[in-house]
């Protein structure tokens, strides 16, 4: 009776290094886009900030207040 080969028990840990190292550098590359991501969008609100032009109830909420102060002046 002739027995069947059994294979040989290999330890695979070269695949998994470089799944580390693969996933590492996915994640990374991420990490930076996100943060660019966060950078331009913080760039664009305070663009949008500096050219801040007041609403029409914004300009009547001031004239009212400034009146006010006028009156209170008196």
């Amino acid at each position: 009776m002739v027995k069947p080969e059994v294979p040989a028990v290999t330890l695979n840990y070269g695949i998994f290094i470089q799944n580390v190292i693969d996933f590492l550098i996915v994640a990374f590359v991420i990490f930076l886009m996100v943060k660019l991501s966060n950078q331009l969008q913080k760039k664009k609100e305070d663009i949008a900030e500096k050219q801040h032009v007041p609403s029409p109830e914004e300009t009547l909420l001031r004239e009212i207040r400034d009146l006010l102060k006028e009156k209170q002046q008196l």
